[in-house]
C-alpha cells in the first residue's frame, strides 16, 4: 500500500506511507508497526500522520494485489517499489480522501 499526496510539493508530492506484504485477513490496528515499512517523505520509517498545514489536499490510498511477495529493503522509495511491482500486479484499488484546511 502506498499513501501519497501528489500535490503536496512541486517535486511530485509527499509519500506518507509505503508498506508491503500486509495480512489480507485482518485490519490495520492503531499504532501498527511492521518490518515491511519503508522510509516516507518525512525521512521516518512507517506512517506519517495526514495533516496538511493549509490548502486543498487529496490523499491517495493505493493498494495492490500481487502474484508474489516483495523482497525489498527498508529504504525502498515510491518509484522503486512501483518498479519492482511492475509485471506482478493482479489488481489495484485506490481511494482518495479530500482535505481542505483554511487558515484563520
Amino acid at each position: 500500500m502506498i499513501v501519497h499526496d501528489y500535490n503536496a510539493t512541486p517535486e511530485g508530492g509527499f509519500t506518507y506511507w509505503i508498506i508491503w506484504d500486509l495480512d489480507t485477513l485482518g485490519v490495520i490496528p492503531e499504532n501498527f508497526r511492521s518490518s515491511h515499512e519503508s522510509m516516507n517523505s518525512a525521512k521516518e520509517y512507517g506512517n506519517t500522520p495526514l495533516c496538511a498545514r493549509s490548502g486543498n489536499h487529496k490523499y491517495h490510498f493505493i493498494v495492490y494485489a500481487l502474484d508474489c511477495r516483495l523482497v525489498i529493503g527498508k529504504n525502498t522509495t515510491k518509484p522503486s517499489i512501483e518498479n519492482v511491482m511492475r509485471g506482478h500486479v493482479l489488481a489495484k484499488g485506490e481511494t482518495v480522501g479530500i482535505y481542505n484546511k483554511h487558515l484563520e
